[in-house]
């Protein structure tokens, strides 16, 4: 039986063995040697807790909308210790957080766009915050970034969700939507993003 890998899986995984190895290299420059002992040590930690939480997480939708007002993002316990918590008592090794998905609102204390977890009514950085927890509770810190929304273009409009939905979107013309958007907002806001983040 083949099994489904969700690509935002395989995302994590990758950011995962970055942060891991401590390496900020681009990938062309990481040698064949390199990232099979970096996929064997992200295998070795074993069972791992994924923690998809943003924006999205407060609207009744995969996608938040890039125009939701930040004001959405407005938890009352958040608690990274208890996440942390969890994770140890499950004899888990390392937690990953989504820290800007598709929607394009980090939750860090971010300079590269006001559109973020400051600008909300939680006005804390998740990210510091769940990396702090789960470094003292003696867990590994992994982060997933997602490449994608950065701007309002670059989210999936209702004719791609209709369209997706109905099968009828080709793998061709969302890889050639993605490329463009994706030059567009990586060279603008990705990179600095990403720095930032780092």
């Amino acid at each position: 039986m083949k099994r489904k890998v969700n690509f935002s899986v395989w995302a994590a995984i990758f950011a995962g063995i970055f942060s891991m190895s401590g390496n900020t290299a681009s990938a062309q420059s990481i040698s064949a040697e390199q990232l099979r002992k970096d996929q064997q040590d992200f295998v070795n930690l074993g069972f791992g807790m994924f923690i998809h939480y943003g924006i999205a997480t407060y609207v009744d939708d995969d996608w938040a909308d890039p125009d939701a007002p930040a004001s959405l993002f407005n938890p009352k316990k958040l608690d990274a210790d208890q996440w942390a918590k969890a994770a140890k008592t499950a004899n888990m090794t390392y937690g990953c957080l989504t820290t800007k998905h598709h929607s394009g609102f980090p939750i860090w204390d971010t300079k590269t766009t006001s559109y973020n977890v400051m600008n909300s009514p939680l006005k804390r950085d998740v990210v510091k915050e769940y990396a702090d927890a789960f470094r003292k509770n003696g867990l590994k810190v992994m982060l997933y970034y997602s490449i994608h929304g950065h701007a309002p273009q670059t989210a999936p409009g209702p004719d791609h969700e209709s369209a997706y939905r109905n099968g009828k979107r080709t793998a061709a013309r969302a890889a050639d939507q993605l490329r463009r958007n994706f030059r567009h907002d990586h060279r603008r806001l990705g990179r600095p993003m990403v720095k930032d983040l780092l």
